[in-house]
């Protein structure tokens, strides 16, 4: 599409620009891996493990003798998904500050003042974060890290589910915060996702479903492998 790899980039510092610069659309990009299941870290089990007991001394989840319980987001009180959320928030927005100064440091490069910057976030193994949640996160943060105009959040492996389709989808969203800077540019963006959806078609040999990026269709996406 006409993108040029950061290496390929001359800067005085190469480690500290973004994987993408457009140059005919003025618009750095930054690719972000999400590979660790935050879910399944220990970290996360210990500060679960803590959060549940408060959620009982509050009423907000149900006693229980078993040393080990499940815990199914669908299933927990509002108040208690929104605190399971702002721990995965925590954790995304140390991504979300490096990709803003990639970004910007690839805008430096180029004299771009004026250009701007998409976030790739890809899945790939973290089945506890569906997108539904990405999106909460995303107008919670974005307004906070400058660099970045709109985040692209897609997975090439991990095949959902949806009440609007028996066929599996990939997730592919699009989200931008227009009350706090511009988006990057609409046709960009289309060509993008076209090109990605003619590439993935063109490997699994069929052609690939698509979800509306909004609240109501992404809540009813659920990864078809889920991990407890």
């Amino acid at each position: 599409m006409g993108a040029l790899v950061s290496d390929d980039l001359k800067a005085s510092d190469k480690t500290s620009n973004s994987d993408f610069w457009f140059p005919s659309e003025n618009v750095a990009a930054e690719l972000k891996v999400m590979s660790k299941n935050y879910f399944a870290d220990a970290t996360f089990q210990e500060w679960l493990s803590s959060a549940y007991l408060g959620w009982v001394v509050r009423g907000l989840a149900p006693r229980t003798n078993r040393t080990k319980i499940i815990v199914n987001l669908a299933d927990l009180n509002p108040q208690c998904y929104k605190e399971v959320e702002s721990f995965v928030r925590r954790r995304l927005e140390s991504s979300f500050k490096t990709a803003s100064k990639q970004i910007q440091a690839t805008k430096r490069s180029h004299k771009s003042v004026e250009g701007t910057g998409i976030l790739f976030l890809i899945n790939d193994g973290n089945y506890g974060v569906v997108p539904a949640m990405i999106q909460n996160i995303v107008a919670r943060s974005l307004s906070k890290y400058s660099g970045i105009n709109t985040v692209i959040f897609f997975s090439a492996n991990m095949p959902m589910r949806s009440g609007e389709t028996e066929r599996d989808v990939l997730p592919w969203c699009t989200w931008s915060k227009s009350s706090v800077r511009p988006p990057v540019d609409r046709d960009l963006l289309e060509r993008i996702k076209e090109n990605w959806f003619s590439h993935i078609g063109s490997i699994v040999g069929e052609s690939i479903h698509e979800i509306p990026s909004t609240g109501e269709s992404l809540a009813k996406l659920d990864y078809l492998r889920k991990v407890i």
